[in-house]
């Protein structure tokens, strides 16, 4: 039993590991012009997904793999990732992954794990976009990518984040992105200095639980104006004169 242990650790050590790579921020590491040929892991930094150039699918974090579309047969591979501050990944070939997913079961539960994940992640967005309105689809946004484990209540998103980097994310226009964000610094869980997002999490959890409340409620898809606010704006409202 010893002499099996020890036989498959020296088979786990001459196993390919990878090659590490190390770029700047802002470096396209394939596209739809030039498809993914191998898979990569973050080991460090932050790297975008997006698809067509149009739709921004996720921000990836350490221990994230990506490039999976390298071994699936596509006619038109559509996935973009780009590092949005400077990153570490580990670059795999076909024939090493092929190898790793053989005889390394920690490599490939990870992995699939990483890949499971995203996955979960893909559908939940597309679930927002059914069923929930632009205002909650945001907040939503800004809780995930919010750090999972908070030291305080207020917590600074990992990576800056442009209106139009938003709009491409929950499906609307920037100016409905600038609105929303205007809105969510005046109810108190929202704070900006240029594109760095602070997120205050207990009053942002309550607003979205307050919105759940009144979304299950059955009013429509888009917020309504509560009846206190809609009377006080009936009454600022400028009367007609009759000659």
């Amino acid at each position: 039993m010893a002499h099996h242990d020890s036989s498959r650790r020296k088979r786990a050590r001459r196993q390919p590991r990878g090659t590490i790579h190390h770029f700047p921020a802002g470096t396209e590491l394939f596209s739809s012009a030039h498809p993914a040929d191998r898979l990569y892991r973050l080991d460090a930094g932050s790297v975008r997904i997006a698809r067509d150039e149009e739709v921004i699918l996720d921000y990836l974090r350490p221990g994230e793999f990506f490039g999976e579309q390298c071994l699936l047969a596509l006619p038109e591979p559509r996935q973009a990732a780009k590092t949005v501050s400077p990153a570490t990944v580990t670059a795999f070939s076909k024939p090493q992954l092929r190898t790793l997913l053989r005889h390394d079961r920690r490599f490939a539960s990870g992995l699939l794990s990483s890949l499971a994940a995203r996955i979960g992640r893909y559908e939940q967005a597309l679930s927002e976009f059914v069923t929930e309105h632009a205002e909650r689809r945001l907040a939503l946004l800004l809780r995930r990518l919010a750090p999972a484990r908070p030291i305080t209540a207020w917590v600074q998103l990992p990576i800056p984040l442009t209106n139009r980097d938003l709009a491409r994310m929950i499906g609307t226009t920037r100016w409905r992105v600038s609105h929303l964000l205007s809105r969510f610094r005046r109810l108190g869980f929202l704070r900006r200095q240029k594109d760095t997002l602070f997120v205050g999490l207990e009053s942002l959890d309550r607003f979205l639980a307050s919105s759940a409340r009144l979304r299950s409620g059955g009013q429509g898809d888009e917020p309504q104006t509560p009846p206190a606010q809609a009377a006080s704006a009936l009454k600022r409202r400028p009367r007609l004169r009759t000659p």
